[in-house]
């Protein structure tokens, strides 16, 4: 019994390591990652390059790492109606290479890290990207926005480069406020309806999953 006991704090040592020390990338709808629903009547921003249409503006958000050298990964949309402008790379440095619909594939130009000034508002996350999908006449109907692994890198998730000499490629995770739909990726909502649902109708909040950093193994056993 004491031995089967040792084992087990040395798996949940393991696990915790593990889950505290996951870099994850996940979706918003601001720069603090606070918002991961909006309404589509209320919320919406004007494009001021695209003659003030209506636009969801969407963060894709580093959680957990201190720093990276670079990223890539696929941002999409369920609905094909938006027009989607030349997403806003961070930092400034960096370079977009991605050419394949959504793909963002970005070489930084320096080491980007957490706290830097375009790292965005939160000092423990880093701002990656913003994009901007604006419409000429607004959807019926909902729209999922989901972020996975890059097309052109043909990698199966997300990844990022440490800040070393001779990077490489290293995996994210899925930080998923909500997923379901959208291909096993994380997923954000906007709503076009009058809807007071918290959770998105289509989006399932994944339990098995601990994107918090403040997890703990009595909340992950919890989770199962």
């Amino acid at each position: 019994m004491k031995k089967l006991s040792i084992i087990s704090l040395i798996l949940s040592t393991l696990l915790l390591a593990s889950v505290s020390s996951a870099q994850k990338i996940g979706v918003a709808f601001d720069e603090a990652a606070t918002r991961f629903v909006l309404d589509g009547r209320l919320d919406l921003v004007p494009n001021q390059t695209l003659g003030d249409l209506p636009s969801a503006e969407v963060y894709v958000i580093a959680f957990e790492i201190a720093e990276l050298s670079g990223y890539e990964y696929k941002l999409s949309s369920t609905d094909m109606t938006a027009v989607e402008g030349t997403p806003v790379i961070y930092p400034s440095t960096g370079v977009d290479s991605g050419s394949a619909p959504g793909d963002v594939r970005v070489a930084t130009g320096a080491c980007f890290q957490q706290g830097a000034l375009e790292a965005g508002p939160d000092p423990n996350q880093i701002r990656l990207a913003k994009h901007v999908f604006s419409w000429l006449t607004l959807p019926s109907t909902d729209v999922l926005y989901c972020i996975g692994p890059s097309i052109e890198s043909g990698a199966s998730v997300p990844q990022y480069t440490e800040c070393e000499v001779s990077p490489t490629s290293l995996s994210f995770e899925i930080y998923d406020r909500y997923a379901d739909n959208c291909l096993s990726d994380a997923c954000i909502k906007v709503y076009f309806e009058w809807e007071n649902a918290v959770t998105p109708a289509n989006c399932v909040p994944v339990l098995h999953r601990v994107p918090s950093k403040a997890s703990t193994w009595g909340a992950l056993k919890a989770a199962y």
